[in-house]
């Protein structure tokens, strides 16, 4: 078994690239001059398995200035789990790890603890790598590091017909396997935790920048914090996040939100935030416009201090000052909705716009408001 605590100095070396940020990237020509309430296909694919979009999510690296895509896939035929990057400097897509073929998941090639408990993962060309999974809004960056921590665990099986005994050995050796597993970008590596029952299915990942040795994990059977350095492990109160829903950090009040909203709801009702310094959840009822948020994030936008979220192909944002929600009139485009674009939705600092894929890796950048502070419910932040 690969050691987490490895990861120690690396992510010393990404704090000091962090410290220099995002002012340290140059802008995007071509995401310059975009107007306010508009949006602009960046880039129109990718030759990358797009069964990989499927209830997947995508995180932005920003020592590197890349987005990171993983997951999906393992409902259908391809059960792709290979990791995607998008390139911010140049808009193009490029696969950085191979997709593992159905035939691999062997009862032998299967990723355990010493004790023979799943961690959700394959061996496979002489490295491990996390197999396929839905992983919703589960994905979440170590804060000053351009490591990708994996909150869910492995789900159903995919591509049975192709697998050794038509899956059999995949439910007993892979399904259900849910260890901390950790991808390296730079070195095109995954590692994964000594230890078993890290997280669950239908989970979603956060980190607080306070506190950059602990990953979060929520979700209806399991909520904890990770401390993925030590693998120690901290109980956290549990709340059912309706609607495979992401939870996000606020700077300004160093809290996480999250929008809950079922299939069956025709738009969002309730806000849930979560004071960390507390350990506690608090429900908000707000006011305004509500967008469907089923399996999408609301994304924070600092310089207005709103989240952001598309549906509909609208853009809507949820202001925290005024426990409120704001659509734009404008139509964007019918591809950005919650069944085509889920969790596929990050904010670009440098270039100031949200950036969302939908189907076939169809990609668009995303300019909130020409002025900070402008619209209303929004204020510029300090």
């Amino acid at each position: 078994m690969i050691r987490m605590t490895s990861l120690a100095t690396l992510a010393l070396c990404f704090c000091a690239a962090a410290i220099a940020g995002e002012a340290t990237h140059p802008k995007t020509p071509q995401l310059t001059g975009l107007a306010g309430g508009t949006a602009k296909l960046i880039c129109s694919g990718h030759s990358g398995d797009r069964n990989v979009l499927d209830y997947s999510g995508m995180v932005y690296d920003s020592p590197r200035h890349k987005i990171l895509a993983f997951g999906g896939g393992h409902a259908t035929g391809n059960f792709p789990n290979s990791v995607h990057e998008f390139d911010i400097a140049t808009l193009k897509w490029t696969q950085l790890t191979e997709d593992v073929p159905p035939s691999a998941h062997s009862a032998e090639n299967a990723v355990k603890t010493k004790d023979g408990k799943k961690l959700g993962g394959i061996r496979w060309k002489g490295k491990i790598r996390a197999g396929s999974r839905h992983t919703y809004g589960g994905l979440v960056m170590i804060p000053g590091t351009s490591l990708m921590a994996v909150g869910t665990s492995m789900e159903f099986v995919g591509a049975s017909s192709r697998m050794p005994g038509r899956g059999k050995f995949f439910r007993n050796n892979y399904q259900g396997g849910n260890g901390l597993w950790i991808f390296d970008p730079v070195k095109k590596e995954w590692k994964v935790s000594k230890k078993a029952g890290m997280v669950s299915t239908y989970g979603a990942g956060a980190c607080d920048p306070g506190q950059p040795d602990w990953v979060y994990h929520f979700s209806p059977k399991l909520s904890q914090m990770i401390n993925w350095k030590t693998e120690e492990v901290k109980k956290l109160p549990k709340m059912h996040l309706t609607g495979y829903v992401g939870v996000t950090y606020n700077p300004d009040d160093k809290c996480f939100y999250s929008a809950p909203c079922s299939s069956k709801q025709p738009k969002n009702l309730k806000i849930m935030k979560f004071d960390i310094s507390k350990k506690s959840w608090q429900t908000l009822t707000p006011t305004g416009d509500a967008p469907k948020t089923y399996d999408i994030d609301i994304v924070y936008n600092r310089p207005n201090r709103v989240f952001v979220c598309f549906s509909a192909g609208y853009a809507s944002y949820y202001s925290p000052k005024e426990n409120k929600w704001y659509k734009l009139d404008k139509l964007l485009d019918k591809a950005l909705d919650n069944g085509p674009m889920r969790h596929h939705h990050v904010y670009d600092p440098v270039n100031d716009v949200h950036i969302a894929t939908s189907s076939r890796w169809k990609t668009f950048a995303f300019k909130f408001a020409d002025k900070p502070g402008k619209l209303p419910g929004t204020s510029e932040k300090k």
